[in-house]
């Protein structure tokens, strides 16, 4: 518990919990008052009365019209100026926003509050500076490298038409399709291009399509029985037994470009090998990026084992609850029920840990990086805003407005902070 007393405001500072305080401010009469006498003295500056110069209105005639409005400002501001002064002279990290009670306000009288908020958690900073990982060879195969170029040939496929007879298994078949069950028609489209081999049309399975396929001659009609998907459009007739009936009416074939200099060039290199060489040193830059966020992350967690830290009740449930809801969603996307879903949650301790060791990291990240005095520019921040906006197709200017009307500007730059001061460590660090 802290107290302080000096000629504006008394303040008393008390300990809630891990984390957690209670700030008690008394605010003098004085100070009330001439807050609200500054007010008036520029309303009367702006406003106009009839009968009255501007600048000449009563206060009388101001406070009946104005009093309450004045007022309210005057306790808003002094409620968040007070409370930002204290908190700035006595170096509180404070995090989230603070609540306001038992709020007195009464022109004439002193002003008094309560305040609860959160504070970043005091520990010891551990040692940083010349720890030891165990670092991973970085080794690209000729087949990786092969499988990146089939990759890169795929990119430039083109499909040639055939003729209808000469079909092969994956080759893409142009057919008329339509689905009904009793009068109803339930799907009818001219045009619908199926790979030549699987046994499916859409998420409908189709017992022996891929074989009739290879067999069919051009506008032969293909009878099958088929019971339609638990996700068909119409939820009514999900399950129930449904006709298909399709006519094969053009044959297209996958054609991947020749490993020749065209093809290469075609990449900005002149030859087959030189594009071998780039796939090889990507690949190779893309495991050396993936391998020092490895060490990073085991040296960060072995500071975590380090050093024993409360957590800030309300950030770490707000925090378990984002991991809880972005794991709910991708369980419903795999396609589990929401009472399963609630169940595996329930039985699963993880993201509460997960959420504890997340805020762990960036209070220790913070801490070195304070230390060490690390620093985000806006040219670094508007970097990272460029390259998602390129990644994602957006304009970088809306993107930048987007994030700093949403209040996410501030987690990208303290994102960005950490990778740095994760660098940091990984290069003071000795690497076996």
């Amino acid at each position: 518990m802290a107290e302080d007393n000096n000629s504006e405001v008394s303040v008393e500072l008390l300990d809630e919990g891990p984390c957690q305080k209670r700030m008690k401010v008394e605010v003098p009469a004085e100070t009330i008052e001439a807050e609200v006498n500054s007010n008036y003295d520029q309303l009367r500056k702006t406003v106009q009365f009839p009968g009255f110069r501007k600048g000449k209105v009563p206060r009388a005639l101001l406070e009946k019209r104005y009093a309450e409005q004045i007022n309210d400002d005057v306790r808003q501001d002094l409620l968040h100026s007070t409370f930002d002064d204290q908190v700035k002279e006595r170096e509180l990290e404070v995090l989230g926003r603070p609540t306001f009670d038992d709020v007195h306000f009464v022109v004439g009288e002193p002003m008094r509050f309560e305040s609860v908020f959160e504070v970043a958690p005091s520990f010891e900073v551990p040692e940083y500076k010349g720890l030891t990982v165990e670092g991973k060879a970085i080794e690209v195969s000729d087949e990786e490298v092969g499988e990146e170029l089939e990759g890169l040939r795929g990119q430039f496929m083109k499909f040639d038409e055939i003729a209808i007879g000469e079909q092969k298994a994956d080759d893409i078949a142009g057919c008329r399709i339509k689905l009904w069950a009793g009068e109803e028609t339930l799907l009818e489209r001219d045009e619908v291009y199926l790979k030549i081999g699987l046994d499916q049309v859409d998420n409908i399975q189709v017992e022996g399509l891929g074989d009739k396929l290879l067999a069919a001659s051009e506008g032969e009609s293909l009878q099958f029985s088929v019971t339609l998907p638990d996700d068909f459009a119409k939820a009514e007739m999900q399950g129930k037994e449904a006709e298909l009936e399709l006519a094969l009416g053009s044959v297209r074939r996958q054609v991947l470009p020749e490993l020749d200099e065209a093809f290469a060039a075609q990449l900005g290199a002149e030859s087959v090998d030189e594009v071998r060489d780039q796939i090889r040193k990507s690949l190779e830059q893309r495991r050396t990026i993936e391998e020092e966020s490895r060490q990073e992350e085991v040296l960060v967690d072995g500071l975590l084992e380090s050093i024993e830290m409360d957590l800030p009740p309300k950030i770490l449930e707000q925090r378990r609850t984002e991991l809880e809801n972005a794991k709910r969603f991708r369980m419903i996307r795999e396609g589990k029920s929401e009472e399963e879903v609630d169940k595996l949650l329930a039985d699963d301790p993880s993201v509460g840990e997960e959420a504890g060791a997340e805020l762990r990291k960036i209070f220790i990240l913070d801490a070195i990086g304070k230390r060490e005095q690390v620093f985000v520019t806006e040219d670094e921040v508007g970097g990272r805003i460029q390259a998602m906006a390129q990644a994602y197709n957006r304009d970088p200017e809306e993107l930048y407005e987007q994030y700093r009307n949403s209040g996410m500007l501030e987690d990208l730059r303290g994102g960005l902070l950490r990778e740095k001061v994760r660098k940091l460590i990984r290069e003071r660090a000795t690497v076996n």
